[in-house]
């Protein structure tokens, strides 16, 4: 396993997501029909939208459920987060590797 420290990010356009809102969903909803609303950032960070969180947003997507009711179910899933770098300068300037050691099965 690698481990990686990040650095100063501040000059960088970084949208964060702190919780699993109207914003994210819709976000989510953009990228999942093929919008390319993560282009205006360097690096999104936030939760994942993993398998089982959509199937909330699916039920969303196909005008089963209101807003209100998908995040009301996501809220019962386990929450992963991950950071998705977007600009090869980020990645440069930014993520700079600490050390590795090997993870045993």
């Amino acid at each position: 396993m690698n481990v990686y420290e990040l650095i100063d990010y501040s000059q960088y356009n970084v949208k964060m997501f702190e919780f699993a809102d109207s914003e994210w969903l819709q976000f989510v909803v953009d990228c999942r029909n093929g919008k390319d609303v993560y282009k205006d950032f360097d690096a999104v960070i936030g939760n994942v939208a993993n398998d089982d969180v959509f199937k909330c947003v699916s039920m969303y997507m196909d005008g089963l459920w209101d807003e209100e009711r998908t995040l009301s179910e996501i809220r019962y899933y386990k929450k992963n987060n991950q950071m998705a770098f977007l600009s090869q300068a980020m990645i440069d300037e930014v993520v700079k590797f600490k050390k590795s050691y090997e993870v045993m099965p």
